[in-house]
């Protein structure tokens, strides 16, 4: 089975290793098998469960960079969907073999790991495969993305799945479709006021749907989009609205581990002067890449929101924020990237800590946690 580089392979990463990388709980990771385990003993029943292929419910579901850009090309995205398949089912995280999506030998590996025929075309595959490609869809597999493609497909399963309350979801919700609002006030400005209040909430759940083109064909005029673009265009700004709420709820939490990488990524023990400027090394290619990351973050929202602003609250050149538009399916995927890719490095540094007071640890737990955390945000 295809596993991108070499190098980079997860199968290839040492078992304590892998344990931490899978067992984080991070966006870029979606352990459908503890998951499973959690709806089992809640009382799920098979029309609840995520997969209706059982052992799709058998695999960890992973969101990585394309490390080969010929499939990144093909995929018509820099990240995809690696199925984790693990060689031992009573512990998944002694070791495995991993695939893309994307990788044209898929049926195959589902046949082989599975017990899923290639020529498979019952309801329930042909269902599984919908919710595999929306995986594919998603940039990162936060619990409010899932929750909402699945809502989308018209899908319900255990809530036991998702990790997310029905509070949290419309807290969400609301935010995203409150920046939704001026776009909407603004296409259908000439309506009375009677007709807007009217019609306002509608056109904001089509806008939050992004599949009638028809009906938000003012907004599509008023933004230079053709129909065809629209959905994709429409899906990935709400995708950037999400993310720019979970950077406002994170920043603090990335200001930590900045403060760990800058200050506390040092060991108590005394160790050679070689292993120490090799462990030196390494966290200053950790640092760099965390800033990296954060930079992109910063500056993909910074620019989106001084564009809305500059249309919406300004009221003056549109020109910015359109062209944000029209390459938002690009900056929903960079973020979720980055975003997920920070997620998943801070969690894993929580499972290396000793304790939450213990910022500091020895050599020997610091300098795997750095390798491993390049990795991550590599």
């Amino acid at each position: 089975m295809s596993n991108g580089a070499p190098t980079h392979s997860i199968d290839r990463l040492a078992a304590e290793q892998l344990r931490r990388k899978l067992s984080a709980a991070s966006t870029r990771v979606f352990d459908c098998v503890r998951l499973h385990q959690a709806a089992l003993k809640a009382g799920a029943t098979p029309d609840q469960f995520m997969f209706h292929k059982p052992d799709l419910n058998r695999i960890i579901y992973i969101k990585e960079p394309f490390l080969d850009e010929a499939m990144a090309d093909a995929a018509g995205r820099p990240v995809g969907t690696k199925l984790y398949f693990a060689y031992n089912e009573q512990d998944a995280y002694e070791g495995g073999r991993s695939i893309f999506f994307s990788d044209k030998t898929l049926r195959n590996a589902l046949h082989f790991q599975a017990g899923i025929t290639p020529d498979d075309h019952s309801a329930a595959f042909t269902r599984d495969l919908t919710l595999l490609r929306a995986f594919e869809d998603l940039p990162s597999l936060d619990p409010f993305l899932l929750k909402d493609r699945l809502n989308a497909e018209g899908m319900s399963v255990h809530d036991s799945y998702l990790e997310i309350s029905d509070g949290e979801f419309t807290e969400i919700r609301d935010f995203v479709m409150a920046r939704f609002r001026p776009m909407v006030e603004m296409a259908f400005e000439g309506l009375s006021h009677a007709e807007t209040l009217t019609r306002l909430r509608a056109l904001v759940e089509k806008l939050w749907e992004a599949k009638d083109m028809e009906g938000l064909g003012p907004i599509l005029q008023a933004m230079q989009l053709k129909a065809e673009d629209g959905p994709a265009a429409f899906y990935a700004w709400k995708g950037v609205i999400y993310y720019d709420y979970l950077r406002s709820s994170q920043r603090e939490r990335w200001k930590d581990y900045a403060s760990f990488l800058g200050h506390d990524a040092v060991p108590t023990d005394l160790v050679p002067k070689e292993n120490r400027e090799d462990l030196d090394g390494l966290v200053a290619m950790a640092r760099s890449l965390f800033k990296q990351r954060w930079m992109q973050i910063e500056k993909i929202l910074t620019d989106y929101n001084r564009a809305y602003d500059q249309l919406f609250k300004e009221q003056s050149s549109p020109g910015p924020f359109i062209e944000f538009l029209r390459a938002s399916p690009n900056h929903f995927y960079s973020l979720g990237d980055c975003i997920s890719s920070i997620d998943h490095a801070i969690e894993v540094w929580n499972g290396f800590k000793q304790s939450r007071v213990l910022r500091r640890m020895k050599y020997e737990r610091l300098y795997p946690l750095m390798g491993l955390t390049i990795r991550i945000l590599e």
